[in-house]
């Protein structure tokens, strides 16, 4: 099975189009979304009816979909908190449901290989970001995570890090 992985969509539909169509022309089987797929970005609906079209997703909340959720806006600066409630008031009552039954963490398996996904690392908060972690920084942060395979986001760069066994 060949997996494709987005994250940090952050409302930027261009961006999931283009992405979707990369996939469709690599013929992936399904597709992994790490979170924030909200936030930031003008289209909070549109990407939100379209992650919802998309067959095999497998999907976790992000730290923007939390806010969404619990509408926290304590942290931010009030352009910031202003910009997200207007996002949110965007929302449909359908979009609302689909990120309400989203987990924070999901695990599965593939071809007989464990994956994790989640949006990075939490206990009670996310954990302070980590920009280029070594594979022993990624080991401290995912210590309660027991996959071989861990699928996070958050903090806007790409990597690929691993031993003989994670």
């Amino acid at each position: 099975m060949r997996l494709g992985i987005i994250t940090d969509v952050h409302s930027n539909l261009v961006a999931l189009d283009a992405m979707l169509q990369a996939f469709e022309i690599e013929q992936i089987d399904a597709i992994c979304c790490a979170g924030d797929m909200i936030g930031i970005g003008p289209y909070t609906e549109e990407i939100v009816q379209r992650m919802m079209q998309i067959p095999n997703l497998k999907c976790v909340l992000g730290n923007h979909e939390l806010y969404f959720l619990n509408k926290n806006y304590d942290s931010m600066r009030e352009e910031e908190r202003e910009f997200h409630k207007w996002e949110h008031a965007q929302l449909s009552s359908v979009s609302e449901q689909f990120i309400a039954a989203l987990p924070k963490r999901l695990d599965f398996e593939v071809d007989g290989i464990t994956i994790s996904l989640l949006h990075y690392a939490y206990d009670e908060e996310y954990l302070p970001m980590i920009q280029q972690p070594t594979f022993e920084q990624l080991e401290s942060l995912f210590k309660d995570v027991d996959s071989q395979v861990v699928i996070y986001g958050h903090v806007h760069q790409g990597s690929v890090l691993h031993d003989h066994n994670r």
